[in-house]
């Protein structure tokens, strides 16, 4: 359980391979318990992580909307929007998030659990974060 405790504050892609052996180590007959206890902490580090990531991605687009509007669509840097530093930062992989313009709209967004860019796709999240919505067909 301490060691469950110690990794709430760690990324998803630092956490994963401490959970993945810890998972392991439960595996046998004698730790049905831990090994339940492990998963649910598992996924709930997991939905901690995922949510993160939504409120610095809301915290990013809220800074962009107070800037001026500008016709340029290079993305500024999130050094400049005025956040803290740890708000900026992807809490999957402890990169910075992503930006990038959809149309006249921003897609502020993290990797995901698959740790993998995927461009912002936030379908199925692949990605995780905030952008337009896309329209559906009839």
């Amino acid at each position: 359980m301490a060691q469950n405790i110690a990794l709430a504050s760690r990324t998803y892609a630092d956490a994963l391979p401490i959970y993945e052996k810890l998972g392991t180590e439960t595996k046998s007959g004698r730790a049905v318990l831990a090994s339940l206890v492990l998963s649910a902490a598992a996924r709930t580090h997991a939905a901690h992580i995922r949510t993160c990531a939504w409120v610095r991605c809301l915290r990013v687009l809220n800074a962009l909307q107070q800037r001026p509007a500008t016709a340029e669509n290079a993305p500024p840097k999130l050094a400049d929007l005025g956040l803290p530093a740890e708000a900026t930062i992807d809490p999957f992989n402890g990169s910075p998030l992503h930006l990038r313009k959809a149309g006249d709209e921003w897609v502020i967004y993290s990797v995901g659990k698959d740790l993998i860019d995927d461009g912002g796709q936030l379908e199925d999240e692949k990605d995780i974060g905030i952008g337009p919505i896309a329209a559906k067909g009839p």
